[in-house]
């Protein structure tokens, strides 16, 4: 009798889990267009272009109406031991995040607790030089005039990647050089792709904001 209804429970499992298996491929997800596009010609596009581009592990995320529609991860985090890739997997974020922090910092604005043209260095609570990434600012007083609409239009004249900027080129480069020479510094309000915004000792946490706002 027992193992009468082992054999039941099993099969009745395998059946939630394959009809589950049949109702995914089947999903529908809306497209920007209003046309719909099958969950299982999804995973085929995604698994095509991994493939041609030699991309291990990918996270997919899609939302109709403000609302997760499909969420699937694809290959593998670790190729050397196999580990596969799931929607829990952390994984960078790199300059995704410019969008959700620069909405952030709009909304500051709109609530008037930021100044867009009013200089960064004012908020802080000490010098910008005094702060160890920017020991190399002392003495140059340039930095006093970038502000936020500098910092989010990449006009503040900082390297993308500041520290290995200094490290290539070193500490006279103090705002972006093109070729690592002083003729090719680019002062504060000149376009120079890359700059970026962050905090710097103003005791919040960015996901502490996103998580407020």
């Amino acid at each position: 009798m027992r193992k009468k209804l082992l054999l039941l429970g099993i099969a009745a499992l395998l059946g939630t889990v394959f009809s589950f298996a049949r109702a995914t491929q089947d999903q529908e997800v809306k497209r920007l267009d209003g046309s719909t596009i099958k969950a299982s010609e999804i995973d085929g596009t995604v698994e095509k272009l991994m493939k041609a581009a030699e991309v291990p592990g990918l996270g997919l995320a899609l939302f109709n109406g403000g609302k997760v529609a499909y969420l699937k991860a694809y290959g593998v985090r670790d190729k050397e031991k196999n580990l596969p890739l799931t929607p829990d997997s952390v994984m960078s974020g790199a300059s995704f995040t410019k969008v959700a922090f620069g909405y952030l910092v709009l909304q500051l604005a709109d609530q008037h607790l930021l100044d867009l043209d009013r200089p960064v260095c004012e908020y802080l609570p000490k010098p910008l030089p005094e702060y160890p990434n920017y020991a190399d600012l002392a003495g140059d007083s340039r930095y006093k005039r970038i502000t936020a609409r500098m910092l989010l239009s990449h006009t503040s004249g900082f390297a993308n990647w500041r520290w290995l900027a200094i490290c290539l080129f070193g500490r006279g480069n103090r705002f972006a050089a093109t070729r690592g020479r002083d003729d090719h510094q680019s002062a504060p309000g000149k376009i120079n792709a890359g700059a970026r915004l962050s905090a710097v000792g103003n005791g919040s946490q960015q996901h502490d904001l996103g998580a407020e706002f």
